[in-house]
Order: structure tokens, then C-alpha cells, then sequence
């Protein structure tokens, strides 16, 4: 049974970058819910798809995908750290994430994943992530970037990186160790 007063709409992006749409909507959530397993039988990716409730104008409901498009991404400062001394010579980049305590545990492991897919090592001495490759790092902003998170760099890399010109960069510092200016990202 449906309730007038409520509207479910199928949303869709066409990716994390990307805005959410309307794609369909109707006033019994089954029919919704059917809607969206047809759009996965067709390639959708579930990440991409989603069901959102609100009142059944259209001025409702467009209202509801505004304020889901308004919502802030999750911000990963990525500190860039020299780790090519003592035994790890040749090292070319390394990492912390200082703030992943703030994330949930599925979250963490999902960057580690991500970290490890582009390249790079967890060294437990150094407590970093660690590469000998010079094209991870754009690969771990691409993939974090893919995960639907902000990125910022710091650290004393953030020089290096600034000149790499990579897209979503935003903060890397002109001075090597200085922090990204507030409000840069």
C-alpha cells in the first residue's frame, strides 16, 4: 500500500564526481525497488543508484536531490613524507593518514585497499605507506577520488606533487613541509 504524502525517487550519477539525477520515482516503493534491480541488471553500479523519500510535488522531490547533491565529501589530507633513508634507499614516495581514525573501520580498509592496488607498501618501522613507483600518486588521488573523497596533500612532498599538475591537488603548499593553506581545498 502507498502513501500519497510520500514520493520515492530513483537517483543516478553517473559517478562520484558526478551530480545526482532524477531517473524515476512512484508512490509505492516496490515499484521503485524494482526499477532500481532493473537498472543494475543493466550495468548500474550500486553505488550509483539510490532511493530517496520526500513529498510528492515536484518542487519535493527536486528539493530532495538538491539537498543530496549539496552534501560535503569527506576530506583525506594525504601527508607526503621523505621515506628514502637508512635501509629503504630508492624510496620515491610515502604517506600517512592522520585521519582515518575518524572513518569507519569498512572506510579504513577501503583505503588501504586502495593504497595497496596503486602501489604501495605498508612499512610497520615507518609506520607509512610506502613506493618506489613514480606514477602512485596519481593513482591513489585517482582512486580515492573514484571512492567519492575529497583530497588535500601536506607534508614535505607537497612541493613535488604541486608540479606534477595532477587534478585535485588542491592545498599542496609551495614551501616543502609547510601545511596547505586553510580554506585551499
Amino acid at each position: 500500500m502507498s502513501d500519497r504524502r510520500r514520493y520515492h525517487t530513483l537517483v543516478e550519477r553517473d559517478g562520484p564526481e558526478h551530480p545526482w539525477r532524477i531517473e524515476f520515482g512512484d508512490s509505492d516503493r516496490a515499484t521503485v525497488d524494482e526499477e532500481l534491480e532493473d537498472r543494475r541488471d543493466h550495468g548500474v553500479r550500486k553505488s550509483n543508484l539510490k532511493i530517496i523519500t520526500s513529498g510528492a510535488t515536484a518542487i519535493e522531490q527536486a528539493a530532495a536531490v538538491e539537498a543530496l547533491n549539496a552534501r560535503p565529501r569527506t576530506l583525506v589530507v594525504i601527508t607526503w613524507r621523505d621515506e628514502s633513508y637508512g635501509s629503504l634507499c630508492g624510496v620515491t614516495w610515502g604517506f600517512r593518514l592522520y585521519d582515518t581514525a575518524t572513518l569507519s573501520e569498512t572506510a579504513a580498509k577501503s583505503l588501504s585497499a586502495k593504497a595497496r592496488a596503486s602501489g604501495y607498501e605498508w612499512h610497520q618501522g615507518r609506520c607509512s605507506w610506502i613506493a618506489y613507483d613514480t606514477s602512485t600518486p596519481e593513482r591513489f588521488i585517482a582512486a580515492l577520488k573514484g571512492l567519492g573523497y575529497a583530497v588535500r596533500s601536506a607534508g614535505c612532498k607537497a612541493i613535488t606533487l604541486a608540479h606534477l599538475n595532477t587534478p585535485g591537488l588542491e592545498g599542496a603548499s609551495a614551501e616543502p613541509g609547510a601545511l596547505p593553506r586553510p580554506g585551499s581545498a
